[in-house]
């Protein structure tokens, strides 16, 4: 999972949304907790502030309902799948009964409960929340906008997930069209997609494939969108070194994991979840 430095994700997080001082400060708080590694003492931070954000501007407000989203994100990180399930559900009913079922929101909630299901091993309700959103998108957008390829990678995962593998391969691949085609071929949310592809074909042991998506995404990271000491390079290089140990490249696999435990450990520091996930991955070379 690619992530993005605290300051970066706060200031898209305040972004559209005025809080008042004591909001932003909860808040902030959570967010540092959960940058850190400490989710489970960010929950009671955000539940306070989901709880003032009632009292200071109502239950449908956007405020409250983005707290809502946020914390149900939350007790997901924290494997409290059924507290987030039933937060996740009544923002999807909120926000169905006050913004009409042709606003961009209501999709991303269904994305949110169809990505929700999949952790809780439930393909079956993950797929009918992405199709809808898929349907909504596609009947109030167009099948070209956007907005779909969010939709198009879940589906796609749900469909591997549901052994529908052609389906899954060409929701994948029409989500990287849509977005080359709008952002061109250099754009960060390209190298999503690109990864998307080459998990696909790491899971389908096409080794050569999966490591040129990933090659390509890496590309596009260091040199074209974020640096070579960004989050998101760390990630690809040691998804691209599980794809070289998978055919037995042990030098250039233990290679990539040691540039991603650098960049973690500089960033992150050592004992954040992700540096150790690495660590415990090079202990194996020893």
């Amino acid at each position: 999972e690619t992530i993005k430095p605290l300051d970066e994700m706060l200031q898209e997080f305040f972004a559209s949304l005025e809080f008042t001082p004591e909001l932003r400060s909860l808040i902030t708080e959570g967010a540092n907790d959960v940058y850190e590694g400490r989710t489970d003492e960010a929950v009671p931070l955000i539940e306070r502030a989901k709880e003032k954000s009632i009292l200071t501007y109502g239950s449908s407000h956007k405020n409250t309902l983005t707290l809502i989203s946020y914390l149900a994100t939350l007790y997901q990180k924290i494997g409290h799948l059924d507290e987030s399930e039933k937060l996740f559900l009544e923002l999807l009913e909120i926000r169905k009964n006050t913004l009409g079922s042709d606003a961009h929101e209501i999709p991303e909630t269904l994305n949110e409960i169809a990505g929700l299901y999949i952790k809780k091993g439930d393909f079956q309700s993950a797929e009918k929340y992405a199709e809808e959103a898929r349907e909504l998108l596609e009947v109030h957008y167009g099948p070209e906008v956007f907005e779909l390829t969010e939709t198009l990678s879940i589906l796609g995962k749900i469909y591997f997930f549901r052994e529908k593998h052609d389906l899954a391969e060409s929701s994948f691949k029409r989500a990287l069209e849509i977005r080359e085609n709008v952002l061109g071929s250099e754009d960060f949310l390209v190298s999503d997609s690109l990864v998307d592809l080459a998990e696909f074909y790491l899971h389908e042991l096409k080794f050569t494939k999966a490591e040129e998506l990933c090659k390509q995404a890496l590309k596009i990271r260091i040199k074209d969108v974020v640096g070579p000491e960004h989050f998101s390079v760390a990630w690809t290089y040691d998804f691209l070194a599980d794809i070289y140990l998978a055919q037995g490249k042990k030098d250039e696999s233990k290679l990539l994991y040691e540039k991603a435990l650098e960049i973690w450990t500089n960033t992150l520091g050592l004992h954040h979840p992700n540096t150790q996930l690495v660590l415990s991955k090079l202990s194996e070379f020893s």
